[in-house]
């Protein structure tokens, strides 16, 4: 216990030098900007590398993983944390005293003062290079022996699994996936993929955000925006992306792949426990293997708790170098509290440091407070989402029939129009695209219908609904009634079928039958039937 007390007393104090020599770093750059010697960043660069190696020490100190063995390696004399302690306490020296209560607003009189320091500056990089290739030896010293214990530990993981894996036959291992799996998303995956217009959300692939995403460079991308933004249908097309990627870059010895997950309101249900379940399900069937803990739980029976879940997700992680995943509509899971204490857990804990999420969902103040400490926010409504709604009103007025007819200058007036007033929304575009159908292609109608487009889609669903003859009403509100009554009956998977929904009405026309046998005799076929749905 006094090795381990010494170890991170040892690592705290390192931290804090390594930050106020990252605060002086960063000053001086600011000061000097263009100015400022190259060596001043790699100083940067390698204190800030090490101050993170340090921080995962104090974290894995608390752990069954901090054995003696390895205290006694960091803690000696001569070991690696002493040396870095003794070389950042030279390379603090070596920066002239100076105030930083001003932090990144200096003044004028400060920059100067810093640019008359730097010129004792090169007369020391000598000193600088000697002290950072210390630091960076001591510093590989600590991950190596880090790593050394964490790898003992992931052989005797992946020992235990294998043994298991040795007993379970491949049909008894699929009895445990289907038993820790509660909710199925891939229904809604491939409906989403099916509604996807070929070359929008192209503009998330030309983001840096993304690219920094996938190396692992960001833990967690948040993308949001408003109803019809068509965050749903991006994601189900990125979710493919990363299965690609994954693909290209995974190794025999760095596995790489990847989980995805859909909420959904209709699920009536909070889908935190469903989300793990889902996640740990695909990641094991992956790696054709059902981790220790995994099993018990399901030779004990019962649903599984939240914590003993994060720690199945835990193990099955050993099995890979990394693991991205995508979780849509985390504003539908009713309650969404726990959910987004899971999401904070997986990017903030050590346990899950291989792990990549994305978010998406709409813009809701208690998913911002979680996300926007987390994560790096992506919006939806962007010049970029702009150029992927024109592509997309350009496809349909070039594919349907009644909009060929029109003269092209008056096409291009309608994709102007549509395109730049549908701040991001698809959903939006798409309707005003149908409603414009039904008119004359005469320009003076048009041009009127273009200058009072509904500001969103709530008044877009108003006018359309305002729009039913009266005679009509009574037809429409028995298909609402039967729509509602058959999600009450299960979350669809696809809808109703068309033909059976119209079947239903046309039976029950003149009065809606509630939860009666009769109800139920027309219901039942809509849960099994495969014709075309709503």
């Amino acid at each position: 216990m006094a090795e381990a007390l010494g170890v991170v007393a040892s690592a705290i104090a390192v931290i804090q030098i390594s930050q106020q020599v990252i605060n002086l770093c960063k000053f001086y750059i600011d000061a000097l900007r263009s100015d400022a010697p190259t060596s001043l960043r790699a100083v940067l660069i390698e204190v800030s590398t090490l101050k993170s190696v340090l921080e995962n020490l104090e974290f894995i100190s608390k752990c069954d993983t901090f054995t003696p063995a390895l205290q006694n390696r960091l803690a000696a004399s001569d070991g690696p944390i002493e040396g870095c302690r003794a070389a950042m306490t030279a390379l603090e020296k070596l920066f002239p005293k100076q105030s930083l209560q001003s932090g990144q607003n200096a003044s004028k009189r400060q920059k100067v003062q810093a640019t008359f320091a730097t010129l004792a500056w090169p007369l020391k990089q000598g000193q600088v290079q000697d002290l950072l290739h210390q630091i960076s030896r001591h510093k590989d010293g600590i991950q190596l022996a880090l790593t050394t214990e964490v790898t003992r530990d992931i052989k005797d993981i992946k020992a235990a699994s294998e043994e298991i894996r040795s007993i379970l036959t491949g049909e008894q291992r699929h009895r445990v996936y289907n038993w820790l799996t509660s909710t199925d998303p891939s229904p809604i995956h491939n409906r989403s993929r099916k509604l996807y217009e070929k070359g929008t959300g192209t503009w998330m692939l030309r983001s840096h955000h993304w690219t920094d995403w996938l190396a692992s460079s960001t833990r967690c991308l948040w993308v949001h925006g408003i109803p019809g933004s068509g965050k749903t249908i991006l994601a189900s097309w990125l979710i493919e992306k990363v299965q690609d990627h994954c693909r290209r870059v995974s190794t025999e010895s760095s596995p790489c792949t990847s989980a995805y997950y859909y909420c959904y309101f209709g699920h009536h249900q909070d889908e935190a426990a469903p989300f793990l379940r889902w996640v740990i399900t695909q990641l094991s069937r992956q790696a054709e293997v059902v981790s220790t803990l995994m099993h018990d739980l399901y030779k004990r029976g019962g649903d599984p708790s939240i914590p003993e879940l994060l720690d199945s997700l835990e193990q099955i992680l050993q099995v890979f170098c990394s693991v991205h995943i995508v979780i849509d509509a985390v504003d539908e899971s009713n309650p969404r509290d726990e959910l987004l204490e899971v999401i904070h857990c997986l990017v903030t804990d050590q346990r899950f440091s291989n792990l990549q999420i994305l978010v998406a969902s709409r813009e809701y103040i208690d998913i911002e407070r979680v996300m926007e400490k987390i994560s790096v926010s992506v919006p939806m409504s962007n010049e970029l989402v702009e150029q992927d709604i024109r592509l997309h009103v350009q496809s349909i007025l070039r594919s349907n029939l009644k909009f060929r007819c029109w003269p092209n200058d008056l096409l291009v007036e309608v994709e102007d129009a549509v395109s730049t007033k549908a701040k991001g929304m698809f959903r939006w575009a798409v309707c005003q695209l149908h409603e414009l159908q039904r008119l004359k292609g005469e320009r003076d109608v048009i041009s009127k219908a273009l200058a009072r487009l509904p500001k969103d889609l709530d008044e877009t669903y108003d006018r359309i609904l305002l729009r039913i003859p009266q005679e009509d009403w009574q037809f429409v509100s028995h298909a609402f009634q039967w729509l509602w009554f058959y999600g009450k009956l299960e979350p669809p998977r696809n809808g109703i079928p068309s033909v059976l929904l119209l079947d239903a009405i046309e039976n029950n026309y003149g009065s809606f039958v509630d939860a009666s046998s009769a109800a139920w005799k027309t219901l039942y076929p809509l849960r099994t039937t495969q014709s075309r749905s709503i």
